[in-house]
Formats: C-alpha cells, sequence, structure tokens
C-alpha cells in the first residue's frame, strides 16, 4: 500500500467523510447549546480563634466556645428558615428563575436551592468549613452564599447579643436581691444593737 493509493481512497470517500465530520459537529454544536453549562462555586469558613466574650464582660455570663458558636452558625447556614429568609429578602428568586417565580411556589424553589447546598470539610486544612453550590449562574450563586453568610453571621450576633442582656438583666436582679439581703440583714443588726444597748 502506498501513500499515493490512500490519498485516492481518502479522496473518493471525501463526501462520507464529510458527511461524517458535519454530523458530528452539528451534534457537538447542538449539544453545548442545548445544555446550559454547570458551575460550582464554593465560600469558605474558617473557625474563628481568640475571645468570644468581649473585654469588660465577665466570663461567667459567656458559656459558649469559638467552637459551639462555629458549629451553630454551620447549622443555621443549612437552616431552611435562613435560606428562604435571605431568598425573600434580596430577591433571588428572581435572579435564580427568572421567570418560574410566577408558576412555582416559592417554597418549592427555596427546597430546590436548599437541597443543591453542601457543607463541607477541607481535608486539607481542618479547621476550615466550605459550603458548595452548583448551579448555571455562578455570579447569583457567589451572591446568594455571601448574603446567606452575613444574614446567618447577623442573625447569630443579634441573638447572642439578646442572651447576654437577658443574662446581664438576670445578674442584675440576682445581684440587686443578694444586696437588699444584705442591707435588710444590716438593718436587723442595727436594731439588735440599739434594742440591746437599751437594756
Amino acid at each position: 500500500v502506498s501513500l499515493l493509493d490512500l490519498f485516492s481512497v481518502l479522496y473518493q470517500q471525501k463526501n462520507t467523510i464529510f458527511i461524517i465530520t458535519l454530523i458530528f459537529t452539528l451534534v457537538a454544536t447542538s449539544y453545548i447549546l442545548w445544555v446550559k453549562p454547570i458551575y460550582r462555586v464554593r465560600t469558605s469558613f474558617i473557625q474563628p480563634k481568640g475571645i468570644v466574650a468581649p473585654e469588660g464582660i465577665l466570663s461567667t455570663l459567656i458559656t459558649d466556645t469559638n467552637e459551639s458558636i462555629y458549629k451553630h452558625f454551620l447549622t443555621r447556614i443549612q437552616s431552611f428558615k435562613d435560606q428562604q429568609e435571605v431568598l425573600e429578602s434580596k430577591d433571588f428568586f428572581e435572579r435564580f428563575f427568572n421567570d418560574a417565580t410566577k408558576s412555582s411556589p416559592s417554597d418549592k424553589l427555596a427546597l430546590k436551592i436548599h437541597e443543591s447546598i453542601i457543607l463541607r470539610k477541607d481535608p486539607q486544612r481542618v479547621e476550615t468549613t466550605y459550603a458548595q453550590m452548583d448551579g448555571p449562574k455562578p455570579e447569583v450563586i457567589a451572591d446568594f452564599l455571601a448574603s446567606l453568610s452575613e444574614t446567618t453571621i447577623n442573625n447569630l450576633q443579634t441573638e447572642f447579643a439578646y442572651l447576654l442582656q437577658s443574662k446581664i438583666a438576670n445578674r442584675i436582679t440576682n445581684l440587686s436581691s443578694e444586696l437588699k439581703n444584705i442591707q435588710i440583714g444590716r438593718e436587723r443588726e442595727k436594731l439588735n444593737c440599739q434594742g440591746q444597748s437599751k437594756f
């Protein structure tokens, strides 16, 4: 078999080669245009280090550790309620689904987004956890995960501030009653001393 014979066979079959190439090109092009690309967006969370309690606050009032607050944060990131709050408050439904909000109930769409969020530990960095979400709109997904993190942090700060205020109020109430008891005890001692001095 010579090279010239090979080229002559290829030349004779040029229409078949062209048709097969055209068919595969059309199939590949239509697939690329038909299928939406899926992007993966990750947001990392690193466990905080340092003091949980602000300076000037008694450590006896704060019982939460960084680890427990971080775990609570990760639990809230996965919370359907918090996710739905972000979806509704910042019109992410429209950004995720365009016209789908008119035909589908928002709870079903929120559940779809909720199920697409995955939390995983980073195997290389133990203190790091990341939220991962796949979808066709990476900018919207990144905005949503950032808003979800920010909203969760703000909600937790509000809850812990309220909890701290109630603990401080309870502590003040307890100290006030102790002071009152001490004052009553001193007044009784004074009365007892005055009563004994008269006799």
